[in-house]
C-alpha cells in the first residue's frame, strides 16, 4: 500500500527510499567517464595559449592590486568584504587569490584551473544523473553535450568567469548530496545539501533556484511525490516511498531561506557597484520582452551555435512586437505541452522546468549591466534541454528499433560540437581575436567597438 511520509520523519528514516540505480560502477561507466574527461580536455586544449582579455579580466586579475599582495589574512578578509566588480562572491576571490599565489601574472595557470573545474563539472554531472536515473549511456551523453557545447566556451575560456565553473561545481556537489539524502534520509545528509548550496552561492548566486530544481527532481527521476497528488503525477511512482507536496515544500524551506539571503546580498552588492538598471533606465516592459526573446535565442544558439559574441547589446523596448508576441506564444505553448505530457514522459517536464527555472536569475528581470543575454548564462540551464533531447531521442530509438542509428547521430553531434568549440576557444586568445569577430555580429554595440 502506498505510504506518505513527512520530512520530519525523513531526517530519521531507518529504511532508505529505493533509487533506480546501481551504486557500483562497472567497467562501462568508468570508460564513459574517462572518455568524457579526455574529450573535454582535447576540446579545450587551446586555452593553454589564451591570455587575459580586456573584458573584466583587468578588474578581476591584471589590474587588481589585492590579488598580487599575496594570500594573507588581509587579502582573506578583503575577499569576504569587497563588492569589487559589483558582486559579492568571496569564494571566487579566494580561488583567484590562490591562483595568483601559485602562478603570479602568468595566464596559463588561471586557464588551467578553469579547465580542470569544467572537467570536474562534466564528470560530476554524469555521476549525478547516473545515480538518479541508473542510465549510464544517456547520462554520459547529457554530460558530454554539457562539456563540449560551444555556448559553454565563454564560461571556461574567460578567466573572469571563474565564478561560473566554481559555483556550478559546488552546486552539483549539493545536488549529489541531495540524491544521497533521498536514498537514506538523515539530518547530516541534509546539512551537506545546505552546505553545498551555501558554498555555491558564495562563488556566484546563479543557483539560487536550486531548491526549486530539487523539488522538480523529486517529481522525476527521484519519484518522491505522493501518489495522492494525481493531478500532477498520476500513479507512475506507485509502490515507492513518497511525500506529499506540502511536506516536500517544507523540506526545501531552509534551502529557500539561504537562497533568499544570497539574493538580498547580491542585490545590495550590485547596487553598491552601480550595476543595477533602474526602471527609468529600462522599463519593465523592455525587461519582460528581452526575457521572452532570450529564452528562445538561447535555444536557437544551442541548435545552431554560430555568430557567438562576448557581448549582445540590449534592444530595450525596441524589439519588434511581432517577434515578441511570437516568442511569448511559443514559450507558453511549449510549457503547456510538457505539462500535459508529464505522466507519459516526465523527463520533458523536468528538463523544460530545469531550463526555465535556472535561467531566471540571469534573464534580466533585474537588469545588471547593459547586455541582453550572454553565452555564460546557459552553462547550467541548458542541462535541462540536453536531458530532454537525450531521453526523448533514446526512447524513440528504442521504440523504432533504431538504437545504432541514434548512437551514430549522437557521435556526429558530439564531433560537431567539439569542432565548433575548438574554433570558438581560439577567439579567446587575446582581446583582438575576441572583439574582431564580435564586431561582425554586434556592429551596433558601443561596448564591442570600445573594447576593440
Amino acid at each position: 500500500m502506498h505510504q506518505t511520509r513527512s520530512p520530519a520523519h525523513a531526517f530519521t528514516l531507518a529504511k532508505p527510499a529505493p533509487i533506480p540505480c546501481t551504486r557500483r560502477w562497472g567497467r562501462g561507466p568508468w570508460f564513459l567517464a574517462a572518455a568524457l574527461a579526455f574529450g573535454t580536455l582535447v576540446t579545450f586544449s587551446p586555452v593553454w595559449n589564451c591570455g587575459f582579455v580586456n573584458y573584466d579580466d583587468d578588474t578581476y586579475v591584471t589590474q587588481n592590486p589585492h590579488l598580487f599582495a599575496g594570500l594573507t589574512a588581509n587579502s582573506f578578509a578583503w575577499a569576504w568584504t569587497t563588492t569589487r566588480a559589483a558582486n559579492w562572491h568571496p569564494l571566487t576571490w579566494l580561488s583567484l587569490l590562490l591562483d595568483a599565489q601559485l602562478y603570479g601574472r602568468e595566464p596559463r595557470g588561471y586557464h588551467l584551473t578553469n579547465l580542470l573545474l569544467h572537467v570536474a563539472n562534466s564528470l560530476l554531472l554524469f555521476a549525478v544523473l547516473r545515480r538518479m536515473t541508473g542510465a549510464a549511456g544517456r547520462s554520459a551523453l547529457v554530460a558530454a553535450l554539457f562539456a563540449v557545447h560551444p555556448l559553454h566556451v565563454e564560461s571556461v575560456a574567460w578567466v573572469a568567469e571563474r565564478k561560473d565553473v566554481l559555483s556550478t561545481l559546488l552546486g552539483l556537489l549539493a545536488l549529489f548530496a541531495y540524491v544521497r539524502y533521498t536514498e537514506a534520509p538523515g539530518l547530516w545528509r541534509y546539512l551537506l545539501v545546505a552546505l553545498g548550496l551555501v558554498l555555491s552561492l558564495l562563488a556566484k548566486p546563479m543557483l539560487v533556484t536550486l531548491p526549486c530544481l530539487l523539488l522538480v527532481l523529486d517529481f522525476w527521476p527521484l519519484r518522491r511525490w505522493a501518489a495522492g497528488d494525481k493531478s500532477l503525477l498520476g500513479d507512475k511512482n506507485a509502490g515507492a516511498p513518497s511525500f506529499s507536496l506540502g511536506w516536500l515544500l517544507l523540506e526545501k524551506a531552509p534551502l529557500l531561506v539561504l537562497s533568499a539571503a544570497s539574493s538580498a546580498a547580491t542585490l545590495w552588492a550590485q547596487r553598491e557597484g552601480g550595476a543595477v538598471k533602474s526602471l527609468a533606465q529600462l522599463p519593465l516592459s523592455g525587461r519582460l520582452a528581452n526575457a521572452a526573446v532570450s529564452y528562445l535565442e538561447y535555444l536557437r544558439q544551442m541548435v545552431l551555435p554560430v555568430n557567438l559574441a562576448a557581448f549582445y547589446p540590449h534592444a530595450g523596448s525596441e524589439l519588434a512586437p511581432g517577434y515578441l508576441w511570437a516568442s511569448i506564444l511559443l514559450l507558453l505553448t511549449a510549457t503547456i505541452l510538457v505539462l500535459l505530457c508529464r505522466r507519459r514522459v516526465p523527463y520533458l517536464t523536468v528538463g523544460w522546468l530545469w531550463y526555465l527555472g535556472t535561467l531566471v536569475p540571469a534573464i534580466g528581470l533585474v537588469q545588471v549591466g547593459s547586455q541582453a543575454r550572454a553565452d555564460r548564462y546557459t552553462y547550467f540551464p541548458l542541462v535541462g534541454i540536453f536531458l530532454m533531447l537525450t531521453w526523448g531521442v533514446a526512447d524513440l530509438a528504442v521504440r523504432w528499433r533504431r538504437q545504432r542509428l541514434a548512437a551514430c547521430a549522437a557521435a556526429l553531434l558530439l564531433a560537431y560540437c567539439m569542432t565548433a568549440s575548438l574554433l570558438q576557444v581560439h577567439n579567446w586568445q587575446d582581446s583582438v581575436t575576441l572583439w574582431s569577430p564580435a564586431l561582425e555580429v554586434t556592429s551596433e554595440s558601443f561596448v564591442t567597438h570600445n573594447n576593440l
